[in-house]
């Protein structure tokens, strides 16, 4: 019966469809004549922006599963209200895709009705040159890495090694998020310094924009490009920025185009709870400097260790906070973490801006000159993010809650305690 009613579920797709993204080694997304988006599964590989006839399976999605009809009546009903269940086909909506393709046969569209819109050949190309000068540069595990921590795409990373930077706590550097951003603002400051201030800044807004265009539409990426064009914009105006207006700002603007982000969105979750835990232990270390340098402003001591003391303000203070900002998260969704992770992450958070900016520079100076030879450094700093990935998951030390009410007792006892240390380090 259950065979039945899987079979049931599926039904036949033959038309023309566009090849617009890709987002797994296996997996696209194509788009149909009539603006419909799915998924597509298939063992063969599509050219991003070509037209193909297709014939497959369709698993659409359901709409009687898009409600939930909750009563109260009973102990058991009690028990679902607080379970958390992932609802596949919530999360197909908040994406905007229909449904599932399953690849019979496809061929080449004769007549290619159906072709990308300017800006999405324009984008279609530029990720497809990116892809292919690194591909050129460096061998194929470490190439699919720097394109993924260059522009946070995902798709040429091996099932594999994708699954062990979620098991070692280090997808973060897969994700492009404020720490892109952040990196797009400096260059560009920085090349164009002679240019006047308030020209200067729209450029580098601009280039901002496209940079997380040319990113994709990932809820991390679309929470650092709000965040980052309110502070350009305010920089117009001479305006203090404040990190916490500015997240509320993105996590209301969000939601409003998008509400599934609050519930099937878990990219959207951590982004928001790494930056709230990163500012929290940021604020209350610099107010437990500041009360400390007040006790002892007489008996003040030069610090031993300047360069220990650095690296621990700059990496491990912010890799501690994203680690508490997303620990109930991850525990209450995903019911376990990695917390060597956060020793690995001292390792890796360094080296991200040295891997991304000096790859992409000497990607197109490769390109330039042809000595494959100078983009060695880069290529082994790569192969120690696998390696030191490996390394977390080899000496992982992990947290696991399984019973549904020690997930909320948790996670409502570590929002509290955030909330309560937001309100001890704003208190005058």
């Amino acid at each position: 019966k259950l065979e039945l009613q899987e079979q049931a579920a599926f039904s036949s797709f033959l038309q023309e469809v566009l090849v617009i993204e890709q987002t797994k080694p296996n997996t696209y997304i194509v788009q149909t004549a009539s603006g419909k988006n799915y998924f597509l599964k298939t063992d063969k590989s599509h050219k991003l922006g070509s037209s193909i006839q297709l014939w497959a399976s369709l698993k659409a999605r359901d709409p009687m599963k898009l409600y939930t009809e909750l009563s109260l009546g009973s102990g058991s009903d009690f028990q679902n209200f607080w379970d958390y269940q992932f609802n596949y086909d919530k999360w197909l909506l908040m994406k905007g895709i229909e449904g599932t393709l399953y690849e019979k046969f496809s061929l080449p569209s004769a007549k290619a009705d159906l072709k990308p819109s300017w800006w999405t050949q324009k984008l279609i190309t530029a990720r497809t040159w990116l892809r292919n000068k690194i591909q050129k540069v460096f061998p194929e595990e470490e190439w699919a890495l720097l394109l993924g921590m260059l522009i946070g795409e995902k798709s040429q990373l091996e099932t594999m090694d994708y699954q062990n930077f979620v098991a070692s706590g280090i997808v973060h550097i897969i994700a492009v998020s404020g720490g892109n951003l952040v990196m797009i603002v400096v260059f560009l400051g920085a090349v164009l310094f002679w240019v006047p201030f308030y020209i200067r800044n729209g450029l580098i807004i601009l280039g901002v924009i496209a940079f997380a265009l040319l990113c994709g539409g990932d809820s991390s990426v679309i929470r650092a490009l709000i965040m980052a064009v309110l502070s350009l914009f305010a920089l117009f105006r001479g305006r203090e920025i404040q990190i916490w207006r500015l997240l509320k700002y993105a996590f209301v603007l969000m939601l409003c185009y998008n509400p599934f982000f609050l519930t099937y969105d878990l990219g959207f979750l951590l982004s928001f709870g790494a930056v709230i835990g990163i500012v929290i232990v940021s604020e209350w270390w610099t107010k437990l400097q500041e009360e400390k340098d007040w006790k002892n402003k007489s008996k003040r001591k030069k610090i031993r260790l300047p360069f220990l003391a650095k690296f621990l303000k700059n990496y491990g203070l912010p890799t501690l906070g994203a680690t508490l900002g997303t620990l109930p998260i991850l525990l209450f969704f995903i019911g376990q973490t990695n917390l060597t992770g956060v020793l690995i992450n001292l390792l890796i958070v360094p080296l991200v801006p040295i891997i991304t900016i000096g790859g992409f520079c000497w990607v197109l100076l490769v390109s330039r000159t042809g000595w494959t030879w100078i983009a060695l450094p880069i290529k082994w700093l790569l192969s120690f993010v696998f390696q030191a990935a490996d390394l977390a998951n080899a000496w992982k030390f992990s947290i696991f809650i399984s019973a549904e009410w020690a997930k909320w007792a948790f996670f409502l006892l570590l929002i509290s305690i955030g909330a309560l240390t937001y309100q001890l380090i704003k208190k005058k």
